[in-house]
């Protein structure tokens, strides 16, 4: 009698079988590791980030202030090209010190600390970052300090103090370009403001949006903790977005305007 040789077919299906098995229920826990591991790098830049900002500012400003999304004069007008991304990368804050000629002309270099590594969709639509762009990057406040006169320096201008400690004071974080009244932009990019009626933050990280602070310390926040903001705190971002892209209007403020979402 001759030696069994190779498999049945019935053998080879159950191995199949068991493999499949072992994928579905390995798989799962591989994509919350690396989502972890991707939460974990955000933090690990915006806490980068803040440095950046804090080493400019004592250096730039000054006067224990923070700089703000964009600089803005008394009457209103912008300063041209005063994008706080542009700042740090022309004063040498957050990388060697680059040219504002060279970044206006996408031809500067935009490291990855200033973006969300599970968020990579760039302006163009790609899912690949142009890292000439320094809009696609994380958000930051915009405070307006109506009460300061002109100044010679656009890093002067429109500089604040935070309102309470440091560490309650949120400053930026994983945000992302909405349309105000229709929903996600198309595409749905990172962009370097979160105020407004058309920037918010993005519950990108299992449904929180990590969240940089004035003392340097990062959290990851959900929905509730966006919306229990009062006071100054609320108007960090008026729009929160969730990883189904349903947005929720978290600034009271707004509330009378018409057609503001208020998805629940």
């Amino acid at each position: 009698m001759s030696a069994r040789k190779g498999f049945t077919l019935v053998e080879l299906l159950v191995v199949i079988g068991i493999i499949a098995l072992l994928i579905s229920i390995l798989l799962p826990a591989m994509n919350r590791a690396r989502q972890q591991a991707m939460t974990i790098k955000c933090a690990s830049n915006q806490r980068q980030v803040m440095m950046a900002i804090q080493m400019y500012c004592n250096a730039e400003v000054r006067q224990g202030k923070l700089i703000t999304y964009s600089s803005y004069l008394p009457t209103g007008a912008t300063v041209p090209w005063s994008d706080w991304t542009l700042r740090l990368l022309t004063s040498g804050a957050l990388g060697p010190r680059q040219l504002l000629s060279d970044l206006i002309a996408q031809k500067g270099y935009v490291p990855d600390v200033l973006r969300c590594p599970s968020w990579r969709i760039a302006q163009n639509g790609s899912d690949t970052v142009v890292y000439t762009d320094w809009q696609n990057t994380y958000g930051l406040r915009f405070v307006f300090d109506r009460t300061m006169t002109a100044a010679s320096s656009a890093a002067a201008c429109n500089a604040y103090r935070p309102e309470g400690p440091s560490s309650k004071w949120p400053m930026g974080g994983d945000s992302v370009r909405i349309i105000y009244n229709v929903g996600l932009y198309n595409p749905a990019y990172q962009f370097d403001k979160i105020d407004g009626l058309n920037y918010g933050m993005h519950l990108r990280h299992q449904n929180r949006a990590n969240v940089f602070f004035a003392d340097g310390h990062v959290e990851g926040l959900g929905l509730g903790d966006f919306r229990s903001m009062k006071s100054a705190h609320s108007m960090f971002t008026a729009m929160v977005v969730d990883q189904q892209g349903k947005f929720f209007n978290c600034y009271t403020g707004y509330a009378d305007l018409p057609g503001m979402p208020t998805h629940d």
